[in-house]
């Protein structure tokens, strides 16, 4: 289905298609089966598909995705190797330190492609019908209360952050390395609450491993139109997303920059392609390098006043 659709949309990349003739790399800092990977991949099958090349997904994942990061600065820049990340990679100097490169000087800004609210779980042993009755009990029982993020400095992480913020809580966020190693801890009881993007969480939700209580939106996910709002559960000020971005090396010429960026709105706009996002929770987004150059600047600023008023140092 996914295939016959793509091949029907009328494709305007045989500038692309020349340009590239070698194999473009979308190098994702994380592992396989997260919301940066699957989203890596619809849209690396997307372009492939438009173009006649092959775009391959890599994973590099390690050292709060800077391994990938780090791959990505030091290569070629000739249009054929690309980072594809989340938010987090913008984030990543507020929270971890001694990051051997800086994100937003170090990389050229392609586009944001993808963004989707985040769905906050915890283990089913944890009492409370809404958001606001879980982290009323997480304060009387911090002591014995654990908080975890898939990554420091990730939307999950922020959105953890500012939860315990709110609600007067002392202690550390747990900081794991993918958001597979949370679940399964969340699953067993060793964490009690956890803020991810829903492609990853809501299976398991579905599975009754652990319980959904809030999506960080205003309106509810069509992907889980069954469970709350944080503003429904009584945390009206908790909004947020994981937003999802194609960088270059620094010096990629322009001209590779701008095709990545045509191809990568043309995909965001196909209609198979959007209802596969839909489905896991995101919604495309198109624009300029100009305006996600823009965007991630505004977001470092906004992500860097949530850290400085929740406290967190550098790890």
């Amino acid at each position: 289905m996914l295939r016959r659709s793509l091949l029907a949309t009328p494709l305007a990349l045989p500038t692309l298609a020349r340009a590239q003739a070698a194999a473009t790399r979308f190098v994702v800092p994380y592992p396989p089966g997260g919301a940066v990977d699957g989203t890596a991949r619809l849209f690396a099958a997307r372009l492939a598909l438009a173009s006649g090349q092959a775009f391959i997904v890599e994973n590099r994942a390690g050292a709060n995705g800077t391994i990938g990061g780090e791959l990505v600065r030091r290569a070629a820049p000739d249009g054929t190797t690309f980072l594809y990340s989340a938010s987090i990679a913008v984030a990543l100097p507020l929270t971890v330190k001694n990051i051997p490169y800086d994100p937003i000087a170090d990389f050229a800004p392609v586009a944001r492609v993808a963004e989707g609210p985040l769905l906050i779980s915890v283990h089913p042993s944890v009492p409370g019908a809404t958001l606001h009755e879980v982290m009323t009990y997480a304060k009387a029982n911090q002591d014995r209360f654990n908080f975890a993020t898939s990554g420091l400095g990730s939307a999950g992480h922020i959105a953890i952050a500012q939860l315990k913020q709110r609600y007067g809580i002392e202690g550390p966020i747990a900081g794991y390395r993918g958001a597979g190693p949370v679940l399964n801890d969340l699953a067993g009881g060793a964490v009690h609450i956890f803020a991810d993007p829903i492609l990853s969480s809501l299976p398991v939700a579905r599975s009754g491993r652990i319980r959904a209580v809030a999506v960080t939106a205003a309106v509810r996910s069509p992907a889980a139109p069954d469970i709350p709002t944080t503003a429904e559960g009584g945390v009206a000020e908790l909004l947020g997303a994981s937003w999802y971005g194609v960088w270059a090396p620094k010096g990629t010429p322009e001209a590779a920059i701008t095709r990545l960026n045509a191809a990568l709105n043309d995909a965001a706009r196909d209609p198979e392609l959007v209802r596969r996002l839909e489905a896991l929770g995101f919604a495309p987004v198109t624009g300029s390098p100009a305006d996600f150059a823009r965007y991630q600047q505004d977001e470092f600023e906004r992500t860097a006043a949530v850290v400085r008023a929740a406290g967190i140092v550098p790890e």
